[in-house]
């Protein structure tokens, strides 16, 4: 069964350094994700065995290309966890805007195809304001 845990991208080192700090208080574990690891799948990541890349074999470069926005995933947190999470960013001021929980629908996503849903879906959000 897979921990909770954090998958930490592009922080600079004091949100780093805020976030861990949480994860700790959570229990949760994170990894912080390397931009040689952008085509990956989000759940080889995590160490799921039985993820794999999508259907059509190896992801192109398009969709691999590596980001430097912030982003964290979220996976297999218990709801008392997340919440304490969001809340404990809100009370330190930590803001990443491109959040996500690990999904059935996302596992086998690379972090740069997720990342373009994101900062899609993040954009679509601002302009509705």
């Amino acid at each position: 069964m897979l921990d909770a845990t954090l998958l930490l991208y592009n922080l600079d080192f004091g949100t780093a350094d805020a976030l861990k700090g949480l994860c700790g208080a959570l229990n949760v574990q994170w990894r912080e994700v390397a931009a040689a690891d952008f085509a990956l799948p989000l759940g080889a990541l995590l160490g799921l065995s039985d993820a794999r890349p999508q259907p059509g074999g190896r992801p192109s470069a398009a969709l691999c290309a590596p980001f430097e926005d912030p982003m964290l995933v979220m996976a297999n947190l218990l709801r008392p966890q997340f919440d304490a999470l969001l809340q404990g960013m809100r009370s330190q001021g930590i803001r990443i805007p491109l959040k996500a929980v690990l999904t059935p629908a996302n596992v086998h996503w690379s972090s740069t195809r997720l990342h373009d849903e994101l900062a899609r879906e993040h954009e679509a959000m601002r302009k509705k304001d």
